[in-house]
């Protein structure tokens, strides 16, 4: 019986394949300890901690993370739906009332009246029957502040390979929120400064380890809209 976790040393490279069935695979090299799995249409390897070079194993093999999407990018179109979708975005309850938000970047209360933006979550799975991506709207709670499937334990929830939602009018940024709901193997990213500058923010999660990418990695480019990566 395969166990879910292994724990592997780097005396020599290339190191042996991921077995099938693993979650994931600690190694430890010369230059830090490092965590990596793999999943259809996705390959990774996430540095967990890094060794200085006074700390240094010695004899051990060097390691840098890596994200290999054996898919296609996403197409351009998808990207521009999400973008007129998340736009379109707005709060439409009748007695919904005003919020404050502290924004990160201005550091100060920022007035959000109720039909202004809310998040918008996105779906994205690879068929690979159809060879072409899908772009899946979940049922989802939203706000000016928090977006969140209204089944989490929904397939679909589990199978997407990417999950995309919205800032609205904020900076691209992952939250507390955010970082409590990411604990699966799957691509995160966030879609921010929609009025003025539209940017993307990408990350690749592993089981609650994390690693900011290029978004042009993940997704073709999107015309008007910048990359939070490449800032």
């Amino acid at each position: 019986m395969i166990s879910l976790v292994d724990y592997l040393v780097a005396r020599e490279l290339p190191l042996p394949p991921i077995q099938d069935g693993r979650m994931f695979e600690y190694v430890l090299a010369a230059n830090g300890v490092f965590v990596r799995g793999k999943r259809a249409g996705l390959e990774v390897m996430l540095p967990v901690t890094r060794f200085g070079s006074a700390g240094a194993v010695r004899a051990l093999a060097r390691l840098e993370p890596y994200v290999h999407l054996t898919y296609p990018r996403v197409p351009t179109h998808l990207g521009e739906e999400m973008l007129r979708q998340a736009r379109a975005a707005r709060n439409v309850q009748p007695n919904a009332r005003a919020a404050f938000l502290k924004t990160p970047t201005r550091g100060r209360l920022t007035f959000v009246n109720p039909s202004d933006w809310i998040e918008v979550l996105f779906y994205l799975d690879y068929d690979v029957a159809r060879g072409a991506w899908q772009l899946i709207t979940p049922e989802q709670e939203q706000s000016v502040a928090q977006v969140v499937p209204v089944d989490r334990y929904d397939a679909t929830h589990a199978k997407a390979l990417i999950q995309l939602h919205s800032h609205h009018d904020f900076t691209p940024m992952f939250s507390s929120f955010d970082d409590q709901d990411h604990t699966g193997f799957q691509i995160y990213a966030v879609l921010g400064n929609l009025s003025t500058q539209p940017t993307l923010r990408v990350r690749v999660g592993l089981y609650g380890y994390w690693m900011d990418i290029s978004a042009w990695n993940i997704f073709e480019p999107i015309e008007g809209v910048g990359d939070a990566q490449a800032g």
